[in-house]
């Protein structure tokens, strides 16, 4: 399974990437921000099978991010779930809009 993981918190993507590799998630690429992540999507041969995407992310947030990998005939029907440590509910409603199938919240819990 291949997975894009996008957040703008090193110390976040470092986490989330330890805690899915221990899990067996070894085929992980990650980025810092929406531009990074979309030329990552854009210029790959080999399509990703899940996003977790941050929603709270300076430029392009995570929910404008899902939003564009949905419009993307290839990621239609793709897993984007979305990584918050906001607990407003606009936010989640938000990415929910976007078309986020879950969200995870921060601080991550490994189990």
């Amino acid at each position: 399974m291949r997975i894009l993981a996008v957040d703008d918190d090193d110390i976040a993507l470092d986490l989330l990437g330890n805690a899915l590799r221990g899990a067996g998630y070894t085929d992980l690429e990650t980025a810092t921000s929406g531009a990074e992540a979309m030329d990552i999507i854009c210029k790959t041969d080999r399509p990703f099978d899940v996003f977790l995407l941050d929603i709270r992310m300076p430029g392009m947030d995570g929910i404008e991010l899902c939003e564009r990998i949905r419009n993307m005939d290839r990621y239609r029907r793709s897993p984007v779930v979305m990584i918050t440590a906001m607990s407003e509910r606009h936010f989640i409603d938000g990415a929910f809009a976007a078309g986020a199938i879950d969200y995870i919240s921060k601080p991550f819990d490994a189990k």
